[in-house]
């Protein structure tokens, strides 16, 4: 970066430093929930609660009972400012219909699942106990970049399905939650044609498009052959259009470089579980796949553009305060995709306060990766 530092451009850093703390105070709290407090809300202490406060419902409650389990103060100038602006208060209470309404759980619901396994993989049952939150979809940026996560609970315990391989740690190879269904909407409703996919997973998207008569052919590499073997011989055997779907053993870079994609009327990535996890395909993938001239999406890629988007920023933080950089404390990978983004961005140039909301806009990200060719 080439920046022409300036009094009003170092404000508006600090002042965006302050919105990226409290971006990652937002992620840090709802990451400590989800992944070691999320039994901490449950029937009995919503119950009280409406019971006490008689005139609350309960989106309302499990707000009370979420900010008691972490001691947050609304009078708090920080707590304040989350509950304003990264929106952390707006717990939604959803219908199991979003679920249970959903085509592809009443397939698999139809199935014995107690049968459904092999020496490393297995089809189970896992649910939502009341009140226990979750995320629904994926983050958002607002207009004036702050992250907005969306979590939301059921008041009825609710069923969804993991596929297990016991081979990696008892891995969730993929679930299908409202956060899944959420995610793939406008790439199901978007496939038409050849449809070229990348991940199998429980064969969701696989199962959805195939029924959709615009469809006339799936195609789905996978580089898992156990993945592969157990999903045919149990789901994809018994889908209804289950001839338009052909899987192949490859890898995902393998059949990219020796296959021509603009064959495809639509292409589907989705080989991760999270969004840092799918930097460094998107890094490879991007410009091979926008010069395909198909149309292509990435799974929660507006996550994924957020997540290389704090990349940025940590890079702007470098600029502007030098010393950072020796504070940082990064992991390899974290590395590489710092030095891919910095050569992307050397010759970026920075003079005004719009240069920098310029290079912080998700959909200049993109533009810029597509044109640093540095994939090919």
């Amino acid at each position: 970066m080439k920046i022409k530092f300036s009094k009003s451009l170092k404000d508006l850093y600090y002042q965006l430093k302050k919105i990226d703390n409290l971006n990652n105070l937002d992620n840090y709290i709802l990451d400590e929930y989800l992944t070691s407090s999320y039994t901490s809300i449950n029937e009995d202490i919503i119950n009280q609660i409406v019971k006490n406060n008689s005139h609350i419902n309960k989106e309302e409650a499990f707000k009370e009972a979420f900010f008691s389990y972490f001691e947050l103060e609304e009078e708090d100038d920080e707590t304040s400012d989350l509950i304003e602006y990264n929106k952390l208060a707006d717990f939604k209470l959803l219908d199991s219909s979003i679920i249970e309404n959903n085509d592809y759980f009443k397939f698999i619901s139809s199935l014995n699942i107690d049968n459904l396994k092999s020496n490393n993989i297995k089809l189970e049952r896992n649910y939502y106990d009341k009140y226990e939150g979750f995320l629904y979809d994926e983050v958002s940026l607002n207009s004036s970049l702050y992250e907005v996560n969306k979590l939301g609970f059921f008041d009825k315990k609710t069923t969804y399905y993991n596929l297990i391989d016991f081979k990696n740690d008892m891995n969730v190879w993929m679930n299908i939650t409202p956060f899944e269904i959420q995610t793939m909407k406008e790439a199901i409703s978007s496939s038409k044609g050849k449809v070229l996919t990348f991940g199998l997973g429980l064969a969701y998207y696989p199962y959805m498009i195939s029924n959709n008569d615009d469809v006339k052919e799936v195609i789905v590499i996978e580089n898992n052959k156990e993945i592969i073997d157990f999903i045919n011989n149990n789901l994809i055997s018994k889908f209804k259009n289950k001839d338009k779907i052909n899987i192949i053993y490859e890898d995902m870079y393998s059949y990219i470089k020796n296959n021509d994609l603009s064959k495809f009327d639509y292409i589907f990535i989705d080989t991760y579980h999270q969004a840092y996890e799918a930097i460094p395909a998107y890094f490879k993938l991007l410009n091979k796949l926008d010069s395909s001239k198909s149309k292509y999406s990435f799974w929660i890629e507006k996550s994924i553009l957020i997540e290389i988007r704090r990349y940025l920023f940590i890079l702007l933080s470098f600029e502007f305060e030098k010393s950072l950089k020796k504070e940082y404390s990064l992991t390899p990978s974290q590395e590489d995709i710092l030095n891919i983004l910095n050569k992307v961005y050397e010759d970026y140039e920075i003079s005004e306060e719009k240069d920098i909301y310029s290079l912080l806009d998700l959909k200049n990200i993109k533009e810029t990766l597509i044109k640093g060719k540095l994939y090919e």
